[in-house]
Order: C-alpha cells, then sequence, then structure tokens
C-alpha cells in the first residue's frame, strides 16, 4: 500500500504542477517539471492511460497545447544527493501519511479538474 500511495502522490504533484502551468497568467510559454519517478512519466505518456489521475493530466496537457504552452518532463534521479531533492523526497513521505485519497473523478467529463 505504501507504494501506491507514493505513486499517487507522485501522481498529484504532476497533476498540481500542470494546473499551476494552465492558470499561470504570464507570458511564459515552456515550462519543465521535474521529477524522480519513473512510474509516473511512463503512465502519464502512455496513448490511453487507464490510470483515472493520468487521465486528467491528459486533459490538462491537451489545454496547455491549446493555450500555446509547453511542458516538458524531466527525470531526476532519486537519491542521489541532488540538492533539493532529498527534502522533496522527504516531504512527499511526510504527505503520504496525511494522504486521505477518494477522488470523485468523473471518467466521461473531459476539462474538468476535480482532484
Amino acid at each position: 500500500m505504501k507504494n501506491s500511495n507514493i505513486f499517487i502522490g507522485e501522481m498529484l504533484a504532476i497533476y498540481h504542477a500542470l494546473l499551476e502551468i494552465l492558470s499561470n497568467q504570464e507570458s511564459q510559454s515552456q515550462y519543465v517539471i521535474c521529477t524522480d519517478s519513473v512510474s509516473s512519466l511512463q503512465t502519464i505518456n502512455q496513448l490511453y492511460p487507464s490510470n483515472p489521475i493520468a487521465q486528467q493530466i491528459s486533459d490538462i496537457r491537451y489545454q496547455l497545447e491549446k493555450s500555446n504552452k509547453k511542458e516538458k518532463f524531466v527525470y531526476i534521479p532519486s537519491h542521489t544527493n541532488i540538492e533539493g531533492n532529498d527534502l522533496a523526497d522527504e516531504t512527499a513521505e511526510e504527505a503520504t501519511a496525511y494522504l486521505n485519497f477518494n477522488p470523485k473523478i468523473n471518467p466521461y467529463a473531459k476539462s474538468s479538474y476535480p482532484i
């Protein structure tokens, strides 16, 4: 269960980062999202993801494309003493302790961001 909570936490972090990009009113058009979650990157890059969070991420990425905003994902290896990465891992670990994940996602609704 711990690994699935970490995966959900990583996916939600990407989801919320993309929401921030989508809501950003500045003229910036290119963004970089760094993650140490290979499984999240693999899941969000599936053509037809079955994971409901990944489906929402796909929808946001489509909205970004329509808004002429480009996101790039960069894989950062974990536990390699990269400044800030260990702190991010610790914070994510602490956050999963409080995670009560029960999303109300309508799989038929597009352009809704219920998470």
